[in-house]
């Protein structure tokens, strides 16, 4: 079983439909694997892994909008993090 988290944080620079935003991604998976076999017994193995992603992008409300922006780095990360 794994499930993933996902926190997105977004802080506009200036004011308006347009500008800058800084995007600050966090992305954690927590992971579990449990096995019942005569040979090793009952085993369970879990573990977690998290990474940060920071970026400063342009924005516009009606051609790129921050959620354009965030989609764009919550693609990258799963590369990452596969």
């Amino acid at each position: 079983m794994s499930i993933i988290f996902r926190r997105a944080q977004v802080n506009p620079e200036g004011s308006g439909t347009s500008g800058k935003a800084s995007y600050k991604l966090t992305s954690s998976i927590l992971l579990s694997m449990g096995v019942a076999k005569e040979s090793v017994g009952d085993t369970n193995l879990s573990g977690t892994m998290t990474k940060q992603a920071i970026k400063s992008l342009a924005y516009d409300a009606a051609a790129k909008p921050h959620l354009a922006n965030v989609g764009s780095m919550i693609e990258d990360m799963e590369i990452d993090l596969r």
